[in-house]
């Protein structure tokens, strides 16, 4: 006969706290386990902040700068291949950006891509030029040497013999009342993000 504090297995009387103590083992290696794979998972993940923060920031993390490079006359023209990779930068590029020709042609756009734009701007962005529609906007964009300077940008696509082969795009210094609209609309948008 078996009192409630045993449970029959198989034919053999185990007590309750031989149970309970198979239960206990057996969760804690799996819970250690669970705690081994988010630290893998947390390392890996760093790895991808490192990669995207290249991404953002270039090959050269560059330090942040807190102060506007005056872009007030002339205009940037600039073009890329469909990946985004400059194939095409002017002298205006050159100098309002802070890079040599050499250091941008070749280079994926986003090199000047500063990290205090909301990511849904270039999401619009790409769709509009992935469906052959004309982009135009006002970006924060980031120097070499860390500073930012703002642009309005007309992009569009590059069309021959009726297929898309790239995009070309021509920016002008902002107009402050555009200025004014473009950071109360951005500050927003990046709030929402950061949720």
């Amino acid at each position: 006969m078996q009192t409630q504090a045993s449970i029959s297995q198989n034919g053999q009387s185990h007590s309750y706290a031989d149970f309970k103590d198979v239960f206990i083992k057996s969760n804690i290696q799996y819970y250690r386990k669970a705690l081994e794979e988010k630290k893998e998972k947390s390392s890996h993940l760093d790895s991808q902040k490192d990669y995207f923060q290249s991404i953002i920031y270039g090959k050269n993390k560059i330090k942040l700068i807190d102060e506007e490079y005056k872009f007030d006359d002339g205009l940037i023209v600039s073009s890329t291949d469909l990946k985004g990779i400059i194939t095409y930068a002017n002298r205006k590029f050159c100098e309002i950006s802070g890079y040599t020709k050499d250091e941008l042609v070749g280079k994926n756009h986003n090199i000047i891509r500063h990290p205090h734009m909301p990511r849904v701007v270039f999401k619009e962005l790409w769709n509009s030029l992935h469906s052959g529609n004309e982009w135009k906007g006002i970006v924060k964009n980031l120097r070499n040497d860390g500073r930012y300077y703002w642009a309005y940008s007309h992009i569009m696509p590059i069309v021959e013999d009726k297929i898309v082969i790239g995009y070309s795009a021509t920016k002008r210094p902002v107009l402050a009342s555009e200025l004014s609209q473009a950071i109360e609309l951005y500050k927003r948008l990046l709030n929402e993000e950061s949720y």
